[in-house]
Order: structure tokens, then sequence, then C-alpha cells
């Protein structure tokens, strides 16, 4: 029998090969001894399809791994942050070539680091600095997400001052190894961040109370962020939740993770301000009460005043003048609010035609609240029954001039009986909170 030759050899190999090797038109590279800060000895590169033969840009993905995964960055240790997540699903090759989002298609890019100890902000800060240096990187779309060290690493990050933040469209924190505290929620929340937080129910390594720390400590605050941050907890006792968060078939709102960062960017997330329109939402009683100022060479002829129960979608809910557009402090009292938490913006059109908005603020208001003041007409005594927690108001009545005739403190709730001295006639009964009415009811002095 007449032996193949070494070509022919050689030439079914080749085709051996093809046959057994998956084609992916995106590239994963590792890139050992590569260091991009002392901390960072040798990182992961992905590349999307078509990126050596265009000029597009991308949207970045920075994924931080676990304290398992710690290393030197060499071809020795590198593949360690193989391990879990993003890098396992760029390695395996299932992680999807392009996504499709609101009707665009995307294509991501990712860095993987390798770090040899647990990393700084400013570290992490020093990667997305090399990522757009060297990479076709649309700064609009970076997205921070890790697992355990990594997700602690994340709200770190994003923690640590507003400069930071504002570099970050979305973060995915896993199982995050960091403890929340109010100046790391008000950055976040301040730099109006997407936030989606994962983690285990019964975590025995990290506690679940960082994720839910966090999470109610940035939708707690005024400045909380459009949408609210959002968290999922899964019902386990592993520490691993980043296989379930990860796992392109695990969807919430119809989005996987990916498809979730993708709805968020930069310069595009929700209306952008006019920073010299200031707004303040305050609380009074069971109403809102909306106070803003602006500053700058340009002037107001109105202001509109929304309000949404989503923070997506607002509606007018009244409009005020500045008549000559001089005045620079305004004020609207919102008598009528949603049950729960109501979203504002004051929407102040420009002489010039345009429309500029404030900062969206949030409050959470009880609006069930009932009084009663009867019997009407009054003899001698009247009964006031509220559900709503007087804490010293004050009652406050008038005659039909407007002269207060009687006042009267008042605390708790319940039941009242207020002896009523005063001459025939008709009168008003007020109940004043730290100088805002909250309710008020005209009777009859028998």
């Amino acid at each position: 029998m007449k032996k193949p030759s070494c070509f022919a050899a050689l030439l079914g190999l080749c085709f051996f090969l093809i046959a057994k090797t998956p084609a992916y038109s995106q590239t994963f590279t590792a890139k050992p001894s590569v260091s991009i800060n002392t901390n960072v000895g040798g990182f992961y590169e992905y590349l999307p399809v078509n990126y050596q033969s265009g000029k597009t840009k991308y949207p970045l993905i920075i994924f931080v791994h676990g304290l398992g995964e710690l290393g030197d960055g060499t071809s020795g240790q590198l593949s360690k942050v193989l391990a879990n997540g993003t890098p396992k699903q760029m390695n395996n090759g299932t992680f999807p070539a392009t996504f499709q989002v609101n009707g665009n298609t995307y294509s991501f890019l990712a860095i993987i680091p390798q770090f040899k100890k647990w990393p700084a902000p400013a570290e992490i800060n020093s990667i997305i600095d090399y990522a757009i240096q060297n990479y076709r990187v649309d700064t609009d779309r970076i997205y921070l997400t890790g697992l355990s060290m990594g997700g602690g690493v994340v709200w770190d990050y994003v923690g640590a001052n507003k400069t930071y933040a504002d570099r970050i469209a979305a973060i995915l924190p896993i199982c995050g190894a960091s403890s929340p505290t109010t100046v790391k929620c008000e950055n976040i929340a301040q730099a109006n961040i997407a936030v989606w937080a994962t983690h285990n129910s019964g975590d025995g390594t990290v506690s679940v109370n960082n994720t839910n720390g966090y999470v109610s400590g940035i939708n707690s605050l005024p400045d909380a962020p459009n949408p609210l941050a959002k968290k999922s907890i899964f019902s386990s006792s592993s520490h691993d939740a980043w296989s379930k968060t990860y796992d392109l078939n695990f969807k919430e709102d119809g989005l996987n993770a990916y498809e979730w960062m993708l709805t968020f960017q930069r310069n595009n997330f929700g209306t952008l301000p006019d920073e010299d329109l200031s707004l303040i939402v305050r609380k009074s009683s069971y109403h809102s009460v909306l106070e803003w100022t602006y500053t700058g060479d340009e002037t107001y002829s109105g202001f509109y005043i929304e309000r949404s129960k989503d923070g997506k979608s607002f509606d007018s809910i009244g409009y005020v003048s500045t008549a000559s557009g001089t005045l620079k402090s305004f004020k609207f009292e919102d008598m009528t609010p949603y049950e729960g938490r109501n979203y504002y913006r004051v929407k102040g059109l420009k002489n010039n035609g345009r429309f500029l908005y404030s900062k969206v603020k949030n409050i959470i208001l009880q609006t069930g609240v009932t009084f009663k003041l009867y019997p009407n007409p009054v003899a001698e005594v009247f009964n006031i029954n509220t559900t709503y927690e007087m804490n010293g108001v004050q009652l406050v009545v008038t005659d039909m001039a407007g002269r207060r005739v009687m006042e009267k403190t008042i605390s708790g709730s319940g039941n009242f009986t207020i002896p009523i001295q005063l001459p025939k006639g008709i009168y008003s009964a007020a109940i004043v909170e730290k100088g805002d009415m909250i309710y008020r009811q005209s009777f009859v002095k028998q």
C-alpha cells in the first residue's frame, strides 16, 4: 500500500484542525507581562469582529476578578482570571459577537486585568486611561463589573469621588466585598450611574447586607439616580452569584446583564440638566414643596413643574411665570402628590425659546391622610379626627377678617376634643406645621 506523502498528510492535518476549531470572528488574546500600572502585570484583551480594519469606537467592559484569581500577570498566572464570568465566556467562545438593544447592534471591547493585590480606585482609573489611549473606546459607554473582591472594587471606584463616577455609564457589582457609606452612595447617586447589583441571600463569605445597604442608601437620597439602583437577591447560601448573573439566559425585564448595560450611556442618560438651575424638593406634611433658583447670564420667561411616578414619563402639573424675567427664586407646592415616591423636575423656558431642565429630585410621601373636624355648626366643642401623626402642630382659628382668635398646640393622631369659646360667627380652622398649612376647614360657631 502506498504511503501518503508528507504534503498530503500535512494538508489532511490542516483540514482536521479547521474542522475541530470553532470559527470565532472576535478575538480574545492574552497579554502576559504587559504592565498597565504597578498592580497590573498582564491582562486579556477582547476585540470585536472587524476591529482591526475599521474606525468604529466600541463600548468597553472592564472586568475585575475575585480574590482567588490574584497573580502577577505572567504567562504562568494570567490564565487564573479565566475561571469565572465574562472572561470565561470569552475564552470558551460563548460570548456573543453582537448584542441587539433598542433596535441597535453593538459589539464590546473588553479589558480583563490581573491584579497582584486588592486594587485601589486610582488603579482602576489608570486602566480606563490605558484603554482609552490604546483602543477605540466609546467613552460614553464604559461599563464596570466584577465579582466578590471585584464587585467590591467596582463599588469603591464609583464611590470614591464624582470625577471617577462620571466616567462610567453602568456598573454590575456581584456579591461585592465593600461596605456602603453615605459618601460613596452620594457620589454614585449624583453621577446618575445605572446600577444593577446581585447577591445570594445566604452568602457566608460576603454579607448580602453590603448590596442591600448600597442600593437602599443610593435610592433614599434626594439626588437618587434615574432610574433607581436595582438589585437581584438570589435564594442561595453559596457565594457564587456570578454564574447566574452572567448567564446569557438569565434576564430581568427582558434583558440579560450585557444587554442591560447597553441601554445606558453617559451624556444621554435621562435629560441633561442645566447646572445653573438648582432645585430642592422637601416634604411638608403630606405634600411636596419645590424651591428653585437659577444663576447665569441667560434668563427664563417661566417654568413648568413636571412630576413622574416612575422617573421616566413626566407630566406638567403647574407653571410659574417669572413676569419680568429677573426674579431668581421660586416656589411651588404640589398638594396632590402620588402615594409613595414622586419624581420632580423643573422645565425652564428661556427667553430664546429653548427648554432646559433641572436635575430630577425625588421624595417619598404618605398621602393617604385624612382630617375631619366636626360637628359643624359647633356649639361648645368640636372634634378633630385624623390619621396624620401631628408632632407639635398648631391649630389656628381665624375670623372672617383673617384675625387669629385662637391657637392651640396639638400632638399625636386619632381623636381630639377642642373647646370653642368664641362669639357666634363663621371661622376658619387651620392645621399648621412648621409654617406650612396642611389642612383648613371653615365652620360655624352657634
